[in-house]
């Protein structure tokens, strides 16, 4: 059985006058919290190890369980934060992570003390931190991703939920209207899809959450012999004779 670490945030402060306890700590806060730290543990993980968690007095204490690594890995990006300062160095899920725990010692005047079993007290969050990107190196950009719809729809933000085998889950927002004018259910069939998205110039990253549809594409990716077949054919006997000529030809006149 593969080694656990834990990884701890303690809120300390008030809510509604009275010292903030698991008895008045609302649920929305929580679903908040254990969201920030899927994805501060496993920023990019298509599947991950099993994430347990405890709530505890103290004021709350979050405590969450999961593989040892992860615990390491976290402990030392935390670290770094704590030396430098900043989050531009991060990937941008785990920084807006850390940025929405920010926002959440502004709004409610909270303390959020982070430490874990490798390390006490790695870094404190407070109404006077400032954990926040302050570069911006995104640009709008277009990206194609092709994998199986699994669901359309959605009443405030319509979505296309496309699942790739190299992101993952994805998000692609689009128009009720959009939706439908579509003559065929596009359900579980294998799709490829043009989108504008937030792209960082330095790494590439792309915002997940920042993700349009431009157009959908017809995509197979299954191999089909007779089309292979027919170029084969079309190509034989190509390469008896001028072959500069036919290349030259067959690129339009264009240098390569």
């Amino acid at each position: 059985m593969e080694k656990e670490g834990i990884f701890v945030v303690r809120i300390t402060g008030e809510n509604h006058g009275k010292k903030l306890s698991p008895e008045n700590y609302d649920i929305r806060e929580l679903a908040a919290m254990l969201t920030n730290v899927e994805d501060i543990l496993y920023p990019n993980a298509k599947e991950r190890p099993i994430i347990t968690f405890e709530l505890e007095e103290g004021s709350v204490i979050h405590k969450f369980r999961t593989a040892m690594q992860a615990i390491i890995t976290t402990t030392a990006i935390f670290n770094a934060v704590e030396e430098t300062g900043n989050l531009d160095f991060l990937e941008l899920k785990t920084a807006k992570a850390i940025e929405h725990l920010q926002s959440i010692a502004y709004q409610k005047n909270y303390t959020l003390e982070v430490s874990s079993s490798e390390k006490n007290n790695i870094l404190t969050i407070s109404p006077q931190t400032k954990f926040i990107k302050t570069a911006n190196y995104f640009v709008e950009s277009e990206m194609y991703f092709y994998g199986e719809i699994t669901n359309v729809g959605g009443n405030t933000k319509p979505t296309f939920r496309l699942h790739t085998s190299e992101y993952g889950t994805l998000y692609i927002q689009t128009s009720k209207d959009y939706i439908k004018e579509l003559e065929d259910n596009p359900v579980y069939k294998n799709t490829g899809i043009r989108a504008k998205i937030k792209q960082n110039l330095t790494t590439g990253e792309f915002d997940r959450q920042e993700i349009h549809l431009v157009q959908l594409i017809d995509y197979s990716n299954e191999f089909d012999e007779d089309y292979l077949d027919n170029l084969i054919k079309k190509s034989k006997g190509k390469w008896d004779g001028d072959t500069d000529k036919w290349l030259n030809d067959l690129r339009g006149g264009m240098d390569a």
